[in-house]
């Protein structure tokens, strides 16, 4: 799962999280892809605040799968309150992956603005390719070795008409598997 894969690369820190059964319960719904559960148990966590600031967070997420209107404001309000730089970058792109996924382009590259991780660089290459900026896409995934990039990789060149470019790059993707 994408989105977990990409939660787990961070190192979000909390002092607090052992005072809020709840919050567990989250997790392990979470992680057993029971996102409407995992949801209702992260809202049930009432203190302290910063463990309700975290498992805002987290309900964000879970709720992408099953209402990501909600999930879209649970996201901000993570932005908003969080005094965790890792955590708030994670809300940042993952309203971004919303803001995308619902054909808000502009909105998620402001989202993404300063950020060089390799993901940031896929997610507006993504959005580069969809507005028809071929180039920019692949300045974007430039150096990247990664399956997402090798996918996008060839879809620029195609639709730059370089097509022994796009053949080569989609070699590399069959050599993978």
């Amino acid at each position: 799962n994408r989105n977990h894969d990409f939660i787990r690369k961070f190192k979000l820190t909390s002092s607090d999280t052992h005072d809020d059964p709840l919050y567990y319960d989250g997790l392990q719904y979470f992680d057993r892809n029971e996102y409407q559960k995992s949801a209702d148990a992260f809202a049930a966590v009432k203190a302290p605040d910063e463990l309700v600031t975290e498992a805002q967070f987290y309900r964000g997420i879970a709720l992408v799968y099953v209402d990501p209107d909600a999930a879209e404001q649970d996201i901000i309000n993570t932005m908003n309150t969080s005094s965790d730089p890792e955590q708030v970058a994670a809300a940042r792109y993952m309203l971004a992956q919303i803001y995308y996924l619902k054909g808000r382009g502009p909105e998620a590259m402001q989202l993404l603005d300063g950020c060089s991780e390799g993901y940031c660089r896929q997610l507006r290459a993504e959005i580069f390719i969809q507005s028809g900026y071929f180039e920019r896409a692949m300045a974007d995934v430039a150096g990247l070795d990664t399956p997402q990039a090798h996918l996008i990789r060839p879809s620029a060149y195609y639709n730059m008409r370089e097509y022994a470019k796009a053949e080569k790059e989609l070699a590399l993707v069959k050599a993978a598997k």
